[in-house]
């Protein structure tokens, strides 16, 4: 910026020069014109070449704080924010801020430039540093007013979007039941609502933004209509040489560019602003658990100390036993999902409640090691991109001792089958979620990567509710031999998941009753209706 300022005041004394006729200082001045001019092309290189390192470092850098905000926050994510929340963040929000810092750049430039020609044009005359000085406050004034009703309008539209988005996403994910339910109709005219929000919002945000664009072509155009106006009347009289008056109307020329920059710098703090805001928002969110209490680092115990204690959840009085096969049912699908929480602590119990293992309460250990302790396989649980090999045999897994092989974990899970049918078997490289599976198959290989897991206590909920009957008597079976001697809970309405465990409790808000599943059959009506139920 300052070598563009610069060439006003060499091409003005080469003019003087050539009205004067001293052809020497001509060819000086011109080269002069000219080594600017390359020192310019060189620096604005290097300029652009800053501008987008600021820009890639912020976009960047705005990323890498989601992403770990949706790591530290893991299972509460869902809770806080929706997943076209997320997907608004990452795809608009970040290039906003990005683009507020490319800009930074220019504007400081655009600054030091604007002050340093505003004093040449004193020093000239102070008619032309009086128009100078007025000018650039007017525009940043100006554009200052309307930022206030843009920011607004963005802030708008960008609710707007967001709620669209998240339409997406869960039409996206629940597709397949849609189109079974007959639904394609009622998204279609709740979507078509949603769009027609966003684009009534992004219309008012163009309205101002036009008007922003007006101010930012008015305020400068007049500006240089004023400088050209008192540089004639200054030539008129007699008092600005040709070479002053192509100075003056050179520089008058050059402040355009500061002045737009000012409008830039304007409309992209207003975008960069909505955007910090809903980051901020997302980042300030914190865990719903409570804060660990207590328990040195030395006092910790190992996990398989840890998994030697009886798991008890008070506020459904639901009693584990170490090293057995437990099985818990409920009619109410939801109570036995809030259970899976709060045995794996991604949730806490009621205030007067209190989920123990052994001697300790959960909420007083550190969640690494209630983690490496306790594994919980929602019915959710879904496969990741990559290889299937990556996907049963995970890199974090390999804490615990003794974990059975991949080969056991996958047999015993009954997907050796699927592995086989698949093209490079381990190597087949599975796309977002396993689509390319189906239900089934991806919930056995789910099952296979938490049994190669090998965690001391293992949590399933509904492991086998999207396979055939024989696929499932053989599965219990051989979750039985690989499990033996660690405790296993699973949360299940199957006959046969409830037949082979050693101790069925049965949930209705509290463990109504207990024992195996013949036991309950003899004695327990409410638990022979919901087989009946559930077999029907």
């Amino acid at each position: 910026m300052g070598s563009l300022a610069a060439l006003p005041l060499v091409l003005g004394e080469a003019v003087e020069a050539a009205a004067q006729r001293r052809p020497g200082e001509v060819l000086a001045w011109s080269a002069g014109i000219l080594g600017l001019g390359v020192f310019a092309a060189l620096a604005g290189v290097m300029r652009h070449r800053r501008a987008v390192t600021n820009y890639l470092l912020s976009a960047t850098r705005t990323q890498q704080l989601i992403i770990r905000c949706a790591t530290r926050l893991g299972a509460d994510l869902p809770r806080h924010v929706a997943a076209g929340e997320v997907a608004s963040l990452s795809a608009t929000d970040v290039d906003r801020i990005g683009r507020t810092f490319d800009v930074t750049g220019r504007f400081a430039g655009a600054i030091v430039t604007y002050l340093g020609v505003t004093a040449v044009l004193f020093a000239m005359a102070p008619a032309f540093g009086l128009v100078a000085l007025i000018g650039g406050p007017l525009t940043l004034g100006s554009l200052m007013a309307c930022l206030g009703p843009l920011g607004r309008r963005q802030r708008a539209q960008r609710e707007a979007v967001s709620l669209a988005s998240g339409q997406a996403v869960d039409v996206v994910a629940g597709l397949r039941v849609l189109r079974g339910l007959g639904g394609e109709a009622m998204f279609a005219s709740r979507f078509a609502v949603a769009a027609a929000r966003i684009r009534v919002a992004m219309n008012r945000t163009a309205q101002m933004a036009a008007v922003l664009s007006a101010l930012e072509a008015l305020v400068p155009g007049g500006f240089l209509v004023a400088v050209t106006w008192l540089g004639a009347r200054m030539a008129e009289q007699g008092r600005a040489g040709p070479g002053e008056l192509v100075t003056v109307y050179a520089f008058a020329a050059f402040l355009l560019v500061p002045l737009a920059t000012f409008g830039e710098a304007a409309q992209s703090w207003s975008a960069g602003r909505v955007a910090a805001r809903r980051v901020l928002t997302v980042l300030a969110r914190q865990r719903e658990l409570g804060a660990v209490q207590g328990l040195s680092e030395s006092a910790q115990p190992s996990p398989s100390e840890l998994a030697a204690g009886v798991l008890v959840d008070t506020q459904t009085g639901v009693r584990i036993e170490p090293g057995g096969l437990v099985a818990i049912t409920s009619s109410d699908a939801e109570a036995l999902t809030e259970l899976a929480e709060r045995l794996g602590r991604y949730a806490d119990p009621s205030p007067e409640a209190q989920v123990t293992l052994g001697e300790h309460w959960l909420s007083a250990l550190p969640l690494e090691l209630v983690r490496e302790t306790i594994m919980v396989v929602d019915r959710d649980a879904t496969l990741l991109a990559g290889t299937v090999a990556s996907n049963l045999d995970p890199v974090s897994s390999g804490s615990q001792p003794a974990r059975p092989s991949v080969a056991r974990a996958v047999r015993a899970a009954q997907a050796q089958e699927i592995i086989s049918g698949l093209e490079g078997g381990l190597s087949h490289v599975l796309p977002e979620r396993g689509r390319s599976l189906s239900g089934g198959q991806r919930q056995r290989l789910v099952l296979a990567r938490a049994l190669r897991a090998g965690a001391p206590i293992l949590v399933l909920e509904e492991p086998t509710s999207a396979v055939d009957a024989y696929t499932e008597s053989v599965v219990v079976e051989k979750l039985r031999e690989l499990r033996v001697g660690r405790t296993t809970v699973v949360l299940t309405t199957s006959p046969l998941l409830m037949e082979c465990a050693d101790t069925v409790l049965v949930l209705d808000q509290r463990v109504v009753a207990a024992g195996t599943h013949h036991q309950l059959l003899d004695r327990e009506p409410r638990y022979r209706t919901l087989l009946e139920r559930e077999l029907s």
